[in-house]
């Protein structure tokens, strides 16, 4: 029988790695001059035919036989992890073409642990090394690295690393791009997940991933990725996401850039200037302004639901969250008081609406103290009257009154007291909102 295994149990896993082996204890190259690639040759537990280093702790190799060595654990396509050490049904000795398998060997000596990943593809085995060491100055790699490893006090890191290296593993043999988001949420997964990553081709992949859905997509994170795949040395990427921001965003233009840009996007920049004539500074800030709000609120939330248990690290990211908050407030406090509500044919849709947003997640007393100047703002056509419906609604939830259009839900995911479930669909008609769940009402 065999035992499944879920990518989110894979620390537990290899937190058990020294119950689960008996780990061959891997020989230390004396030979200080040897070539790295040949070190790492010779831990192979099975013969290889070539080694290149990939990145700092990964190297590829290449075997011109069908190693018979049997895995640790193997993924399916569905990419299930499964157990092949198992009583009742041992793996087939034969590697199919669909399956990544994987070895944990661990060096106890040195404190090391080489997790092997390989694939069989037209009869040849490929397939990456990932090493990963003690602080100790004997290790194989010529740099401080990580923590030992066989300390069961890391077992937590070590684990993260290795569900990491799955998901490298499965992208770089068999070429399979990251899935695109299904929701909001996953969109934001995808764009969080980009802030580690330093290898343009990897990067690229999660960006056109997280872009392939236009209705998730928060315009100001195209020109974002546009100029770091620009710092990296991409410029086909570059143009191709500056590209899409033009397509879904009708009025998005740059008065000045400090890079080069393509003819025909200078040419659409200089009609759209003409056309909109916005104030960009301003523009610009408050797009800014509305994606740190949205990040770190998200960060947040995300953060909660997947580990509600790690109270210090969601404390971290909700402190975060709400000083970013404080800030924003402060900023866009002043730009009312100097400019007055920022209006869709100053600064654009998008922007204009980063001020409701702002208000929308700040206190009671920041609410009310504006609640007219969102109303007058949609009275003008800058904020459409659902969002003030929706920052009514807060308010009066907030002060123990029973909400009027049933925008707002409380802790426990249910819907707050309405003022009447009877015309609770006809007062949200009248603001464009869609008609609520009559069995939530109450």
């Amino acid at each position: 029988m065999n035992i499944i295994i879920r990518q989110t149990n894979l620390n537990k896993i290899v937190r058990c790695i020294s119950l689960l082996f008996t780990a061959a204890i891997l020989s230390s190259c004396s030979v200080k001059n040897e070539d790295i690639c040949t070190r790492v040759r010779k831990l192979m537990p099975f013969p290889v035919s070539k080694v290149s280093q990939q990145s700092q702790d990964a190297f590829r190799f290449e075997c011109d036989a069908t190693p018979d060595y049997e895995p640790d654990y193997y993924m399916k396509q569905d990419k299930s992890i499964w157990v092949s050490h198992t009583i009742f049904d041992p793996i087939e000795k034969h590697q199919p073409e669909d399956e990544v398998w994987r070895n944990l060997e661990v060096d106890k000596k040195h404190k090391r642990i080489l997790c092997i990943d390989r694939v069989q593809k037209s009869g040849k085995t490929t397939g990456y090394v990932y090493i990963l060491e003690s602080e100790q100055k004997n290790h194989i790699l010529e740099h401080d690295c990580l923590w030992d490893v066989t300390d069961p006090r890391n077992m937590e890191s070590a684990g993260s690393s290795l569900d990491g290296y799955w998901k490298q593993t499965w992208q770089k043999v068999f070429g399979i791009g990251i899935q695109p988001p299904l929701s909001q949420e996953g969109y934001w997964r995808l764009i969080f997940h980009t802030d580690s990553i330093n290898d343009p081709s990897e990067l690229k992949v999660y960006y056109d991933a997280a872009f392939t859905e236009d209705k998730y997509i928060l315009p100001i994170h195209l020109t974002m990725a546009a100029k770091r795949m620009l710092d990296l040395g991409d410029t086909q990427s570059f143009n191709n996401y500056l590209e899409h921001r033009i397509r879904l965003e009708a009025d998005y233009y740059e008065d000045s850039v400090d890079y080069l840009l393509p003819q025909t996007v200078t040419d659409k920049f200089k009609e759209r200037q003409q056309k909109y004539n916005y104030d960009i500074k301003l523009k610009k800030e408050l797009e800014e302004i509305f994606e740190k709000e949205q990040h770190y609120r998200t960060q947040w939330n995300v953060a909660c639901n997947d580990s509600k248990d790690d109270f210090m690290r969601n404390e971290t990211l909700r402190a975060r969250a709400w000083n970013t908050d404080k800030k924003n407030l402060a900023r866009v406090d002043e730009i009312l008081s100097v400019n007055g509500y920022p209006s869709k044919s100053k600064v654009g849709k998008m922007a204009s609406l980063t001020v409701w947003a702002v208000i929308q997640h700040s206190d009671i007393d920041t609410q009310t103290k504006y609640l007219n100047v969102i109303e007058q703002a949609a009275s003008e056509g800058n904020v459409p009257m659902m969002y003030v419906a929706m920052l009514r609604d807060r308010i009066d939830v907030r002060e123990g009154r029973p909400q009027k259009y049933g925008t707002q839900y409380g802790p426990d995911d249910k819907l707050c007291p309405l003022l009447d479930a009877s015309k609770v669909d006809q007062w949200r008609s009248e603001v464009g909102l869609p008609p609520i769940n009559s069995s939530n009402a109450k």
